[in-house]
């Protein structure tokens, strides 16, 4: 309910923005339970994401907008600006937009 334009916002945050947007693109977004657990099990600090973000944190990460070479998510951390612009280079790319 904020507008904080110099303000910093999360790894999970920056996801669920993206996925957003990946739909918004006609991208699938949508996973069930067991997709999105088998997609994030494989991160040491997947039980600290927010249930919120799992879902978008999943696409994220099966459509390749996030590497999944890490061992963790960092969904906390905050995120920088060459970051998401990474992301969104890489939404748009898959969306074939580019």
């Amino acid at each position: 309910g904020r507008f904080v334009p110099a303000g910093t916002i999360t790894r999970q945050e920056a996801a669920v923005m993206v996925a957003r947007a990946g739909a918004l693109c006609g991208m699938q977004t949508d996973f069930d339970t067991a997709a999105i657990r088998d997609t994030l099990a494989q991160f040491t600090d997947y039980v600290q994401t927010a249930e919120w973000a799992r879902q978008s944190l999943a696409f994220c990460y099966q459509a390749q907008i996030l590497d999944d070479a890490a061992l963790e998510i960092r969904p906390t951390q905050a995120i920088t600006r060459g970051e998401v612009a990474q992301m969104l280079y890489q939404l748009l790319e898959k969306a074939e937009l580019l």
